[in-house]
């Protein structure tokens, strides 16, 4: 239920009661709200006389967290045109950032006295006012038990009492804005992601974030990767557009951020959508862990200044990235050999955005001449229509939180399995998971009547792109393992001349990593010293374990100790432990 409507303003020409205002104070608190605005008694005369201090300011109520701290107020306002404009703000800033309030208040069309004792009047209004009703406030948006909350509204109620978000800073963009339609919505970019599997996933992932925590589900990211114009920022617009836009960039964020800057946005993203534009902005030093962090919900553990531990920030986000490399490519720019591992790969999930129909990003170009037509229509669409479909998504989510997640349940556990091979490597089916929780909430969002779908439209696509996905993988095994190899492949194509000795030893080398024999077949076999193959050929990864994958994918030979075998090599004379790689190595991954 949307709880954001409130009481109109008392209309009084003198001191408004108590019963009409809400507050307790007594006959001798020298503020009323009258149909003109706030006035204060000034008693400098030899009769009191009543002046107008600021247009129609409402102290609502007294707000305070679960735990009875971070009191604060909840004000409201009206402005010239009549439209009324709530605002919560934290008791510390009343007093500690003072005039950044009254600047919020004037940006919200409240006309207020000149002067700084008149403005000193209205922040001791503001704090002497006694409010009768109490509210309960949190500092991030997404899931207070089973309210949910937004900057400017939320839906559900805590035993009978409002929620509502208070942030601790008094200037805060809320990039939840709405405009235009649902209907309008659906017509203009929800029909047009039909037949579309890139737009579709997109979409649907804009529905999954309100899920994660019902669910019990890990939070994660997709990233759209391809060259440009190829339409995956315009995926990346529409899914913003279910929650809202308005600004320049809509709704969407920049990877070119400090790590600070990154965790805020994260938290003024949680349990919703996170949109992270052009991974090739970002710092290839830090890359990786930030999207570690960002995946993982949980700040860096910062000091006070004080020396004591600060509160760490958390958060359960789906961000929806898009860049022209990927994040192991962008991990690489750092230059020093990094690489992304396994778990980065299962958290940020990499998918072509060109859906290879020719069309880029697009299969379906629903009438449009070209992809680029398609595209620029539908980004104009978005610039109009934004924000409805996820506040009518909350509506009905909570109206029925857990009937909607029984059902979401029912549909992602079979597309899941549905998804994952026979065999498949954990990651796979972690993956798979994250794929069949972006298809059953679109799949919800139809039913909620909100996406303009066939039925199995977002699980078809969630599958599609998983299939996409895989594929680019190069199977269903574990990521190290296949990673692994493929750097053994790569030491030897680089060094396989440099730094093997011929068999007999006729020629010396620098550096020496083992030695190499010519078969009949005119194939080199390479016999690579343990040292190097633990240091060199195979760092950054589980040593014994690549050698027994080789070994089981036929690319190396083991003793019948199911250990590296020992072998009389001429050029050293006598049997050294080598690991013997076939020639097989060079047929490329499975």
């Amino acid at each position: 239920m949307n709880v954001t409507a409130a009481a109109a303003f008392a209309q009084a020409d003198t001191f408004v009661p108590e019963e009409e205002t809400g507050l307790k104070n007594g006959t001798n608190w020298p503020f009323r709200l009258t149909t003109k605005g706030v006035e204060w008694r000034d008693d400098r005369g030899d009769a009191p006389e009543w002046r107008w201090l600021c247009g129609k300011l409402e102290v609502i109520g007294d707000t305070r967290d679960i735990d009875g701290e971070n009191w604060g107020r909840l004000l409201a306002v009206e402005d010239r045109d009549g439209k009324r404009h709530e605002f919560p703000v934290a008791a510390a800033e009343l007093h500690r950032q003072s005039g950044e309030v009254i600047s919020q208040l004037a940006s919200f069309g409240l006309d207020i006295s000149t002067g700084v004792q008149n403005r000193n009047r209205v922040l001791n209004y503001l704090i002497t006012a006694q409010p009768k009703k109490r509210l309960r406030n949190v500092s991030q948006i997404g899931w207070a038990g089973d309210v949910y909350v937004l900057p400017t509204e939320s839906y559900g109620e805590n035993h009978g009492e409002r929620v509502l978000f208070q942030s601790p800073s008094v200037n805060l963009d809320n990039p939840y804005r709405r405009q235009g339609t649902l209907e309008e919505w659906k017509r203009e970019i929800g029909e047009k992601c039909v037949g579309n599997s890139r737009l579709a996933l997109a979409v649907s992932c804009a529905f999954a974030g309100p899920l994660i925590g019902p669910l019990g589900g890990e939070g994660g990211g997709v990233h759209l990767r391809g060259g440009s114009s190829i339409g995956k920022s315009t995926a990346m617009e529409l899914a913003g557009s279910v929650w809202g836009g308005g600004g320049i960039r809509g709704f969407s964020n920049s990877w070119r951020s400090t790590d600070n800057a990154l965790e805020a946005t994260a938290v003024s993203h949680s349990d919703a959508l996170l949109c992270l534009d052009e991974i090739g902005e970002a710092d290839p030093r830090t890359v990786g862990a930030t999207a570690y962090m960002l995946a993982n919900g949980i700040a860096k553990g910062r000091a006070t200044r004080s020396g004591g531990a600060r509160k760490i920030p958390t958060w359960r986000v789906l961000f929806l990235s898009t860049g022209e490399i990927s994040l192991a490519d962008k991990m690489a720019e750092d230059g020093r050999g990094r690489r992304a591992m396994a778990g980065q790969s299962v958290r940020v999930i990499d998918i072509a955005a060109d859906a290879g129909a020719g069309l880029g990003a697009f299969e379906n170009l629903h009438g449009e001449a070209d992809g680029d037509v398609f595209s620029r229509k539908l980004v104009a669409a978005t610039k109009r229509y934004y924000g409805e479909p996820a506040h009518v998504f909350l509506e009905r989510l909570v109206s029925d939180r857990d009937g909607a997640v029984a059902n979401v349940r029912s549909l992602t556990e079979p597309l899941a399995d549905g998804m994952v091979p026979a065999g498949a490597d954990g990651q796979v089916r972690r993956v798979a998971q994250r794929f069949a929780l972006i298809g059953g909430a679109g799949e919800l969002a139809r039913e909620f009547g909100i996406l303009p779908w066939p039925e199995g439209e977002a699980a078809k696509s969630a599958s599609i792109c998983f299939n996409d996905w895989m594929r680019a993988r190069g199977g269903h095994g574990a990521a190290e393992l296949r990673e692994g190899i493929a750097q053994v492949r790569h030491f030897l194509e680089r060094e396989g001349s440099s730094r093997f000795e011929c068999w007999d030893g006729e020629m010396r080398v620098q550096q020496r990593a083992g030695f190499y024999r010519v078969g009949d077949d005119k194939a080199r076999e390479y016999f690579i010293l343990p040292e190097c193959w633990q240091r060199e050929v195979t760092a950054g990864f589980d040593a014994r374990a690549i050698a027994g994958e080789m070994v089981a994918r036929g690319l190396m030979k083991f003793d019948s100790g199911g250990k590296a075998p020992k072998i009389r090599i001429p050029a050293i004379g006598k049997p050294t432990r080598v690991y013997h790689i076939l020639p097989q190595i060079f047929d490329g991954d499975e």
